[in-house]
């Protein structure tokens, strides 16, 4: 018999509390990006990772995502754009986790704005100090905005290998088509 082998643990344990993903094409966006980070608390127990477009275009949305799911050793995986800056501390998301876990332990990705509906937009975003919230958050949505995606990483959601990049019209189209109950491919002409 072999004795040669690792034991398994019931609980997967992370190294990270939180893995902060970005694909980066502009490398001074992308530090004020990470530096409103650091300063709003996610530092010490946080992993950054990075899909590098700086020189040329490595990476899709799709092969960025799966690598960045893949490689993530934290307990969420935040995948969010060069663009965005953290304005909240880290404590604000730590409560909205929490109480998140407390409603739904099965839940696996959440977001700062999507759609639970036919032309009902979900969101709690600031652009440029204007301050975007619905009411009676959070909600369950159909489809998640890709500006801030929180996942929670023992879900093991995943992104097929054989998808490749088709924009957000391809995606946004099938959803207008599930709300109906039919795929773009069952609809009939006309």
């Amino acid at each position: 018999m072999q004795t040669d082998f690792t034991k398994i643990r019931a609980v997967k344990e992370y190294t990270f509390k939180f893995c902060i993903c970005t694909i980066v094409n502009d490398d001074a966006e992308y530090n004020l990006m990470k530096q409103s980070f650091e300063t709003a608390g996610f530092i010490g127990d946080c992993q950054y990772l990075i899909a590098d477009n700086t020189a040329e275009n490595n990476f899709d949305a799709y092969t960025a995502v799966r690598r960045f799911l893949q490689e993530s050793d934290a307990s969420y995986t935040i995948i969010v754009h060069q663009d965005v800056r953290c304005e909240d501390s880290r404590s604000i998301l730590d409560q909205c986790l929490e109480s998140l876990n407390e409603i739904d332990s099965s839940w696996a990705i959440c977001g700062n704005a999507g759609a639970a509906d036919y032309k009902k937009i979900v969101y709690h975003i600031n652009v440029a100090g204007d301050v975007r919230k619905s009411t009676n958050l959070p909600k369950r949505v159909y489809s998640l905005d890709e500006n801030l995606l929180i996942i929670k990483t023992e879900t093991l959601i995943s992104l097929s290998a054989n998808i490749m990049y088709c924009g957000r019209y391809a995606r946004l189209y099938f959803l207008c088509y599930s709300f109906y109950g039919e795929t773009p491919e069952q609809r009939k002409p006309g």
